[in-house]
């Protein structure tokens, strides 16, 4: 029996032995799996890492995604020039962004990465080395127009040193308050507003970027003119500026105030000229200090109204003699044209100026327009469906000039009691005086609203007066009589009357007179005419 048991207990001892092995195999093996090359725990860490990476490739890319973007709707192509003047800075915190050979080379939350020229983002291995801790102030409050303003530097570093700060352009050292090798306090001025980036470089070659954002400074506002009436004009100021500045805004008009310390940002000035050029200024008021720009415009002119002449086929109309000479935009009539339906004809539109203006002309009184290119033939349909207008650069629009058919016919005496001559002035203008004479003129549609008509007399003491009438026969303006005392051939009084939308007819008295004239006030004066046929005159005869 004791035999019996010393053998087992022998077994007993060599599993315990065998056991134990096993066990530091399994160990060994378990120890060789968490910690060896391509154990458990490096590829942990290794898997960790990654995702870091990964996330910090995904935040910068994010930011240049958010950064073209914002570029892409003012017009703008990114460029790693934009990225790297402090775009990335404003985006991300602690990034630092420095373009070398055309990338961008930098380091976020302690990570290398680099950008190339197709925005690719590669981000690196971790940076070594101890970092500075920097950080900027903007220590001036105000806004203004143009000054300095003040921006406090500030850097540390625990263990190393401080090789240099590398100072943005356009800031300008102003107090070196601490400078040594771990400890920097310095303060700087700039004159404009922007994102000034310090870079603060260690001896270990790491660069912490302080960026300082300056929006203190107020941009130069933008005039607007808009409205361009011709008589009237909306001035408005363009800008960005935060409400707290409370701006106030002063117009003038060759510096003659209009509006004073306002807080309005449009203002519009009243009673100008048509085609007069004026300077506008303004004046923007802020904390007691004053800020003046000008610019110079010229109000709108509207559009010389078109002048249509039609040629019928005589064979095919009839001419009939007016009662009184018709003024026309087509100058002084004295015949009317009555042309059959079906009369052929030719139609030619111009201006008397050259003006930038783009004609059109309507054959089914203004239902249909077609833009005027050159004369063209056409068939009358009836009276009062050939219409004009004209269109300038800037859309204003002439009323619309409708040709009644009238002619100045000079090879028959039109008129019941008086003729008008087609003649040029001459030196010798005695044989064209005359006395006692009245004149009746009619008016023709398109010549009123807001056309001016020109009336010159000269030669000879005259008493005058001058009446309008409407359609209906009754009294619209009566100018009362008024003396002139020898006026001469070189000495012509002109007087401009805006015919009145009512007015059908004008009747003008004269005591003395040797010489009238009628015309557009938009016509070239007299003077200009001297040996051409464009000058209607009434001599009373």
């Amino acid at each position: 029996m004791k035999v019996k048991n010393k053998r087992e207990k022998a077994i007993t001892l060599i599993s315990l032995i065998i056991t134990i092995i096993v066990l530091l195999i399994l160990t060994g093996i378990s120890i060789l799996t968490l910690t060896g090359e391509n154990g458990l725990l490096s590829k942990s860490l290794l898997a960790k890492e990654q995702t870091i990476k990964a996330h910090i490739k995904e935040e910068i890319e994010l930011s240049i995604l958010e950064i073209q973007t914002q570029e892409s709707i003012k017009g703008n192509t990114l460029t790693l020039d934009t990225l790297s003047n402090g775009q990335l800075q404003s985006k991300l915190e602690d990034i630092t962004a420095n373009l070398e050979n055309n990338k961008i080379i930098g380091e976020y939350k302690d990570y290398d990465y680099t950008i190339d020229s197709d925005l690719k983002v590669i981000i690196g291995e971790k940076a070594t080395g101890i970092k500075a801790i920097a950080n900027v102030e903007i220590l001036t409050e105000e806004y203004m127009f143009q000054g300095t303003v003040e921006i406090k530097l500030t850097a540390s570093i625990q263990s190393g040193s401080i090789k240099e700060i590398i100072v943005p352009e356009g800031a300008t050292l102003l107090n070196n308050l601490t400078d040594t090798q771990n400890n920097i306090e310095k303060i700087y001025t700039v004159t404009k507003g922007g994102n000034y980036i310090f870079k603060i470089v260690t001896d270990s070659g790491r660069i912490t970027n302080a960026i300082a954002i300056v929006k203190n400074f107020l941009e130069t506002p933008k005039i607007n003119i808009s409205n361009n009436t011709g008589t009237s004009i909306t001035v408005n100021v363009e800008n960005n500026y935060p409400q707290e500045t409370n701006i106030l805004y002063s117009y003038y008009l060759d510096s003659i105030p209009k509006a004073i310390h306002t807080e309005e940002k449009s203002y519009t000035i009243t009673g100008l000229v048509e085609g007069t050029e004026y300077t506008v200024k303004l004046a923007l008021t802020y904390n007691g200090k004053t800020f003046e720009i000008e610019q110079n415009i010229i109000t709108s002119q509207k559009p010389i109204r078109p002048r249509i002449n039609v040629s019928y086929d005589s064979n095919n109309s009839v001419i009939t003699p007016l009662n009184y000479p018709l003024l026309t935009s087509n100058g002084v009539m004295n015949c009317k044209v009555e042309p059959k339906i079906g009369c052929s004809m030719e139609i030619i539109i111009q201006n008397s100026e050259n003006t930038d203006v783009t004609n059109y002309y309507s054959l089914d009184g203004g239902t249909t327009w077609n833009k005027y290119i050159s004369p063209f033939q056409t068939t009358y349909l009836e009276e009062g469906k050939i219409l004009a207008k004209s269109i300038d650069s800037v859309g204003l629009e002439s009323k619309i000039t409708a040709l009644k058919n009238y002619l100045f016919d000079s090879n028959q005496d039109c008129l019941n009691e008086k003729s008008l001559n087609k003649k040029a002035y001459d030196q010798d203008i005695s044989s064209y005086c005359d006395t006692g004479k009245n004149l009746k003129l009619m008016i023709d549609d398109s010549i009123k609203d807001d056309s001016s008509v020109s009336f010159i007399l000269f030669q000879h003491d005259n008493y005058r007066a001058i009446n309008m009438y409407d359609k209906n026969n009754n009294l619209v303006n009566h100018s009362p009589n008024f003396y002139i005392t020898s006026p001469t051939y070189h000495n012509i009084l002109e007087f401009v009357y805006t015919i009145p939308s009512e007015v059908t007819l004008i009747e003008f008295g004269f005591s003395d007179v040797d010489v009238y004239e009628v015309r557009l006030s938009n016509k070239t004066p007299y003077n200009s005419y001297h040996g051409s046929e464009e000058i209607y005159i009434w001599n009373g005869k």
